[in-house]
């Protein structure tokens, strides 16, 4: 048992950052996202290459979800090591909304443009962040 306990203690104190000790998602209102992160610039003249979600406090890229409300808009987000990683929503106060597909920061999968009533109204697929012609889906 004693053993098992001390096994315990060197995995969580071996995770990267205590991750297994903290959530990393945010909730909050725009402003409260400024306050709490920072987009790196680019050092690259490739202008495909993704900014990166800094934590302000730690100075680290961000991993974890990111809900916001906006005055024109509510965004919900997930990032991997700064990186958009995943579905990313953004629905408009008119009841409009957008759901995309990010991997490793560029678009990549389904893009759909939705109205108020749910319907989709556009429809485009990405691969590694350029449009793919033709709609496969």
């Amino acid at each position: 048992m004693k053993h098992f306990q001390w096994l315990c203690l060197f995995i969580i104190l071996g995770c990267e950052d205590g991750q297994l000790a903290r959530n990393n998602d945010f909730n909050g209102t725009e402003s409260d996202f400024v306050e709490s992160f920072q987009f790196t610039e680019s050092v690259s003249s490739d202008l495909e290459t993704p900014t990166l979600l800094v934590d302000r406090s730690s100075g680290k890229a961000y991993s974890g979800n990111v809900d916001r409300l906006g005055n024109r808009q509510s965004t919900s987000q997930k990032y991997l090591n700064g990186l958009l990683n995943g579905k990313s929503i953004k629905k408009s106060p008119d009841g409009s909304w957008v759901e995309a597909q990010y991997l490793e920061g560029q678009l990549h999968g389904p893009m759909r443009f939705y109205d108020s009533d749910n319907i989709i109204r556009t429809e485009m697929f990405y691969e590694k962040g350029k449009l793919v012609p033709g709609n496969p889906l």
